[in-house]
C-alpha cells in the first residue's frame, strides 16, 4: 500500500526529525487529492 511505501521511504531517506513534518504534510496532501478523486 501507499502507507507502506511512505514508511519505507521515511526509514530509508528521511532520518531527520524536521522532515517528519514534511512527510506528514505530504501524506495529508496525497490523502486529500485521493479523497477528491474518489468523490467524483
Amino acid at each position: 500500500m501507499g502507507l507502506s511505501e511512505a514508511h519505507l521511504c521515511t526509514n530509508g531517506r528521511w532520518n531527520y526529525p524536521d522532515d517528519l513534518e514534511l512527510a506528514a504534510a505530504l501524506l495529508i496532501l496525497v490523502l486529500f487529492i485521493h479523497a477528491r478523486n474518489v468523490s467524483r
